[in-house]
């Protein structure tokens, strides 16, 4: 019965989601007013080539770079982006320092990792205020902050253990399992 009722419900969303994509756009949107001449969009010959390589594949936290793209705002700007998406073997810092992408997205401890190894790289922007990594634990733990996780097991995604500032704190245990020292 649930499996039946699952596959009706997925059915039902796919058949949504592809009448939605053969929708016709919308209207578009009154005009806004004349900006000042300043503003106006830049004309240019050439569109200069510009690389940019994600951490992961394509998916939600890199769906502005996609709909910028979508949109036109790099083509406003004389930039023709190339979007490389990244995997599980993809490192931004090595592909930016070997002169295959200009720009690449990663967490700020992998950057400050590789510029600890001497790679010339320059951080010119957090997206996010914070950082999403975080640590949780269950309210019956007492582990109300960092102190409180000395001589305790915890385990981290693949995202948080391949950063090497991570296993500096951290005594290992196994390859995702890590004593806090």
């Amino acid at each position: 019965m649930y499996k039946r009722l699952w596959g009706i419900s997925t059915l039902l969303v796919v058949a949504v989601l592809l009448l939605s994509a053969c929708a016709a756009p919308a209207a578009p949107a009154a005009e806004p007013a004349a900006a000042p001449a300043a503003d106006a969009t830049t004309e240019c010959a050439t569109r200069d080539p510009v690389t940019l390589q994600l951490k992961w594949v394509p998916q939600a936290q890199f769906a502005g770079y996609y709909a910028a793209q979508g949109e036109g705002y790099y083509a406003d700007e004389c930039l023709e982006i190339t979007i490389n998406p990244g995997g599980p073997d993809i490192v931004p810092e090595q592909v930016v320092a070997g002169g295959q992408a200009d720009f690449g997205i990663n967490f700020i401890p992998s950057l400050l990792s590789a510029r600890e190894q001497g790679t010339n790289l320059v951080n010119i922007a957090q997206v996010f205020e914070r950082s999403a990594m975080r640590e949780i634990s269950w309210k019956d733990s007492n582990i109300t902050g960092p102190g409180d996780l000395k001589g305790k097991r915890s385990r981290f995604g693949l995202a948080a253990t391949s950063s090497n500032c991570w296993q500096r704190w951290q005594k290992p245990v196994s390859t995702r399992t890590r004593i806090w020292n």
